[in-house]
């Protein structure tokens, strides 16, 4: 599960510390379940799914992250 997913487009040096800037890419109270298999899924991961009500999404983390960033850096530029 990836939980608490952060990004910036800014101070992208490894060595910054300036996390209290970074943006989140889902509200804090989501998570993702990655899925992933070479062929299909088992029949009891699916089940599993299904009995939990997961709903099936596909994205992009990075590309998310992204998105979220920049439009986040839009709407300071506007005010």
């Amino acid at each position: 599960f990836d939980t608490l997913l952060k990004g910036r487009i800014h101070d992208l040096t490894l060595l910054s510390t300036g996390y209290a800037d970074d943006r989140h890419t889902l509200p804090p109270q989501l998570c993702i379940m990655e899925l992933k298999a070479n062929t299909s899924l088992p029949f009891w991961l699916i089940d599993v799914v299904r009995k939990n009500r997961c709903t099936p999404q596909r994205m992009s983390k990075y590309c998310a992250t992204l998105d979220n960033c920049v439009s986040a850096w839009k709407q300071q530029r506007v005010r």
